[in-house]
């Protein structure tokens, strides 16, 4: 399988290739991991306790790479970076989620004040803010790729659930205006920015209060490379739940 980015790193299609032969094998087909915290805040704690208990680490490492109060700070990666390198370099997977900030007001991820027209709009300060978050981002990503890290990227993820400023309960989001959002951060951080390091996740919710359907928001094949569903309900997933992505 193909990478969404044509000119992906050979690591960055080769973590694609064990995801994608995990899958088709008929045992050892779950790769488990944890997330270890935001950019600023990673701990350890709980990861070296899976592997005191069971003589192994976790697959994927995850770490969230905003959730910041403020989207005109800066974040620092050092130390996020650091953390998914060592464990990159020990053989496993990398996974980057983020809770963007507000582009429009610089408010927290739950600040649904966000136009999400004037986003996608060229030219406009939202849309001029928008890339300058992603600039931030792309300075850690970078770092990454300059140190050969694959990363699992999960950008706006439960679109069709969760009260964050890029999901269905902004009143000024449509499908349409989701696979723009989505395509134009593709384009900016591949194309221009050069992050060719990145498998690129749609993680829609597995409830769907929406009511369009989990793949609905899908921004298209040439825009994605995993597909899954967010799912908080511990120990009680049924095979429903893991049959709603369609």
């Amino acid at each position: 399988v193909a990478t969404a980015d044509q000119n992906a790193t050979a690591r960055t299609q080769a973590v694609l290739d064990l995801i994608t032969s995990n899958a088709e094998s008929t045992t050892n087909r779950v790769m488990s991991g944890e997330h270890v915290g935001n950019y600023s805040s990673v701990s350890l704690t709980n990861w070296n306790g899976v592997n005191t208990k069971t003589s192994h680490y976790p697959a994927i490492m995850g770490v969230d790479y905003d959730a910041r109060s403020s989207g005109t700070s800066t974040p620092d990666y050092t130390t996020a970076s650091q953390t998914l390198t060592a464990h990159a370099s020990a053989g496993g997977v990398v996974s980057i989620s983020i809770h963007a900030a507000n582009p429009q007001t610089n408010g927290s991820y739950t600040d649904m004040t966000c136009d999400i027209g004037n986003l996608i709009t060229p030219g406009h300060a939202v849309y001029n803010n928008w890339r300058a978050t992603l600039d931030k981002y792309a300075t850690g990503l970078l770092t990454l790729q300059a140190w050969n890290v694959p990363v699992l990227f999960r950008p706006f993820h439960e679109m069709n659930n969760s009260t964050f400023w890029w999901t269905f309960r902004n009143t000024t989001m449509t499908v349409a205006r989701y696979k723009t959002m989505w395509q134009q951060t593709f384009d900016y951080l591949v194309n221009t920015k050069g992050c060719h390091n990145l498998l690129w996740c749609y993680s829609a919710h597995v409830s769907d209060p929406a009511g369009l359907g989990r793949a609905a928001w899908y921004p298209g094949d040439a825009y994605a490379d995993l597909v899954g569903l967010s799912d908080y309900k511990g120990a009680t997933v049924t095979t429903s739940d893991k049959n709603n992505i369609a």
